[in-house]
């Protein structure tokens, strides 16, 4: 061809007649956005235009306007995270959507003062099946495992036995993938990430019961029918939800059930964990956005069998000396490591926190493990 397209000019948005005031209001007073002056042939039609970025948005007055509910425009940001907080204080409300969330892609969508639907989203520098490559040591050594009782719950109620054939998605460093084999449980533990598979096959080589795969949860390597139970230990926030629902049905055997568990962390009730969460605000890299808190308990009731959705929680907890504690930091994804501007800052802010909040020279992180299971 004797052309090229080189990519976008402007993204045009429609909006009813006098909608400029509610317009500068939002893009420019809320969002931040430059307004641009319009060419002086085209103002007497009305409307106002922005610049975002390096592209321009302009809002164009439509005679029997009706918002567009689906076509919309996505628009890049650095950190996000910071952008929603400032929406919702200003009581704008956000559509958050964990659908990419396995692309390393947090992104929300909201409604302009007119209905345009508008997405923001941010890549991450890293996807989320290599975060940990870096941090196997810190997590084997740092990382709580779960309580017995969280266990005992698993294998008396809801039904674990064991002659079960488990599928452990994003088995990591088979923390939890011990907890079943000592049970007597066979265990197919799944985890992309080459050095955290790596470190796990290397502790678990001579367990006939243990067999590893380095597939996803959207994409487990399993075959059809296969397992009985599926448990996602502190994962199951880094999947696409849909593609995991289906692969999950496609492995599991009628009747089967899923589990998920997270040793959550608490960030408050005591003077150092209100401290700890907010140095990790401070200085996390993408805390905000990739807590496995942002996984609502309404988020989870559409991903299993309408009515099915049971919830368990336990108490347990981890006490650290200094060394401990600074390992714990590092073992997580979103603690920036030696060379990043915030590590040293971070460094010094963490032992004054241990050094303020230690007795005898430790400091307690507090957890509820969080169970939460049912048939899909």
């Amino acid at each position: 061809m004797s052309f090229k397209f080189n990519g976008i000019d402007h993204i045009q948005l429609a909006a009813p007649r006098d909608c400029e005031p509610a317009a500068r209001q939002f893009y420019s007073h809320l969002l931040g956005w430059r307004e641009i002056p319009k060419p002086e042939k085209l103002r007497q039609r009305g409307g106002i235009w922005f610049q975002c970025g390096t592209h321009e948005v302009h809002i164009g007055v439509e005679e029997n306007f009706v918002p567009a509910t689906k076509a919309h425009p996505a628009f890049y940001v650095e950190r996000i995270d910071k952008l929603r907080e400032h929406l919702i204080h200003h009581k704008v409300a956000i559509i958050d959507d964990a659908a990419r969330v396995g692309e390393g892609v947090t992104r929300f969508y909201l409604h302009d003062p007119f209905g345009n639907r508008l997405e923001f989203l941010e890549r991450a520098a890293v996807k989320n099946t290599d975060r940990f490559t870096d941090r196997v040591e810190a997590y084997v050594k740092y990382r709580p495992s779960y309580p017995a009782a969280a266990i005992d719950y698993l294998y008396h109620t809801i039904g674990l036995h064991a002659k079960s054939t488990i599928a452990d998605m994003g088995a990591g460093t088979g923390i939890f993938s011990r907890l079943l084999l000592d049970r007597g449980s066979k265990v197919f533990a799944v985890e992309p990430n080459q050095a955290m598979r790596e470190s796990a096959e290397k502790e678990f080589s001579n367990n006939p019961s243990l067999q590893f795969t380095s597939g996803t949860a959207e994409a487990s390597q399993l075959p059809d029918n296969s397992v009985d139970y599926i448990v996602c230990a502190q994962s199951f926030h880094w999947f696409e939800r849909a593609a995991t629902h289906a692969e999950f049905q496609r492995i599991l055997k009628p009747g089967g059930k899923v589990i998920l568990i997270w040793n959550t962390r608490l960030t408050s009730g005591t003077p150092f964990l209100e401290a700890y969460d907010q140095l990790l605000h401070t200085y996390g890299t993408d805390y905000i956005k990739v807590k496995h808190t942002n996984i609502t308990k309404d988020t989870l009731l559409t991903f299993y069998r309408e009515g099915g959705l049971v919830e368990e929680q336990f108490a347990s907890r981890q006490l650290f000396d200094y060394a401990g504690l600074r390992g714990r930091l590092l073992s997580a994804s979103y603690s920036p490591t030696a060379g990043h501007p915030n590590y040293e800052p971070m460094m010094i802010e963490l032992e004054r926190i241990f050094e303020q909040n230690q007795r005898n020279g430790e400091v307690s992180f507090n957890y509820v493990t969080q169970v939460f299971w049912g048939e899909l």
